[in-house]
């Protein structure tokens, strides 16, 4: 008797277990020191905000022989805020970013699109997002921004399962004039449906 309501209470605990692979790592040390002065090019001095530089990167990895595969995404970008408005465009972040949107939310009537965010995940790691803001002046904060896990129910090999993305907001922390350079990693380790 005792073993079957250890079964059942492990069961059960699996059922409502959350994801822990997001850690809350902000504050690591940047390897490069910050870009101080970045002028913006007379072609976008009347835009919002210029983007000064992005990288984004996407590994796959096959993992084993029986179809379990990672995939990591590596995002790096500076963004110089010229108004009050190009500010309010990039507060937010969300990872992961949606490499295919129109097929992220294929299944979804419009009218929801601006409550859910895609893509999710069932087993993504965020390794670390880092942010800095880099003022006029060439002083540098370190940003902890707010942030929001993401959570949505969705059948996947006939299994329903729990999928997650991530939502940074540094609205508090931007303003005109300033660069913010932000840096993460994250990883998610899934299997080939057949």
């Amino acid at each position: 008797m005792f073993y079957c309501v250890l079964c059942f209470i492990l069961y059960v605990s699996n059922i409502y277990a959350q994801n822990t692979n997001y850690q809350r790592k902000y504050l690591q040390e940047w390897e490069n020191p910050p870009i101080k002065n970045e002028e913006v090019a007379a072609e976008f001095a009347n835009e919002d905000a210029v983007i000064l530089y992005e990288k984004n990167t996407w590994k796959l990895k096959s993992l084993t022989n029986k179809g379990e595969r990672t995939s990591t995404f590596k995002k790096n970008m500076r963004v110089k805020f010229l108004t009050q408005k190009g500010v309010e465009q990039y507060t937010t972040i969300t990872v992961p970013e949606s490499s295919d949107p129109q097929y992220e939310y294929s299944d979804l009537p419009k009218q929801k699109h601006d409550d859910i965010h895609r893509p999710k995940y069932f087993e993504l790691n965020i390794t670390y997002l880092k942010a800095r803001l880099i003022k006029a002046d060439g002083k540098v904060n370190h940003l902890k921004p707010e942030d929001q896990i993401l959570k949505e129910q969705m059948t996947f090999n006939a299994r329903d399962r729990t999928a997650y993305a991530y939502r940074f907001d540094f609205f508090v922390f931007y303003f005109a004039g300033c660069v913010c350079n932000i840096d993460c990693v994250c990883a998610n380790t899934f299997t080939k449906a057949f």
